[in-house]
């Protein structure tokens, strides 16, 4: 296992050491207020081990892993390439760019979401912008989202205050929302099954002859 803290804290050592330490906190103090300081960790480990990276003010870059994955972030941005095992990422207040992702558990807030291919999702998310590429299966739980989603074969869960856009589905939609939008640009003519309950929604779907 590797761990890494970072935290400057006061000194209380008095003489000497204690001055010159207490110097060297009050210049790391002057260098961070400036933005002038950055501390950065490079980890390399086999992919195949379990990973879980917990960050605040910071960013995280993930390479492959097919191995569970646990991801905290807060006021920062991630970047991952390939992330095949399990996903719990909970993310707020910065931005994330996946390529390819298995099942992902999100749990999003204030977060701008960019996963090009993936399973299964399944979102916990508010006052956020999500954009996915092609997916399986998603599932949803939003407040005050705007989603958009190229290709999917299933659509399931609720929304309030949230547009949904899915520009082509191939099997089923299962949807509960209220004071939003939902358009199903493209959906192919053997789908199986439409079912959404809408409240002060609007609703538009195209289907294929």
């Amino acid at each position: 296992m590797v761990s890494a803290i970072t935290s400057f804290q006061q000194a209380k050592t008095r003489g000497f050491l204690g001055d010159l330490l207490s110097d060297l906190e009050d210049v790391s103090k002057s260098l961070v207020g400036n933005s002038k300081l950055s501390i950065n960790y490079e980890v390399w480990m086999p992919e195949n081990l379990s990973l879980t990276v917990s960050n605040k003010y910071g960013d995280v870059f993930i390479g492959r892993t097919t191995a569970d994955t646990r991801v905290t972030l807060a006021h920062g941005d991630l970047r991952a390439d390939q992330m095949t095992g399990a996903v719990y990422l909970d993310h707020s207040f910065g931005k994330h760019r996946i390529n390819q992702v298995g099942e992902a558990n999100l749990t999003l807030k204030g977060v701008t979401s960019d996963i090009s291919e993936a399973s299964i999702l399944i979102f916990e998310s508010s006052s956020s912008q999500i954009f996915i590429g092609k997916t399986e299966e998603i599932r949803l739980d939003n407040r005050n989202d705007k989603i958009l989603i190229d290709e999917a074969e299933v659509v399931s869960g609720k929304g309030s205050f949230t547009d949904l856009t899915v520009k082509k589905l191939s099997q089923n939609a299962r949807l509960d929302f209220s004071y939003g939008e939902v358009y199903l640009d493209q959906i192919l003519k053997n789908f199986s099954e439409i079912r959404i309950n809408g409240k002060s929604t609007d609703i538009n779907l195209i289907i294929n002859q």
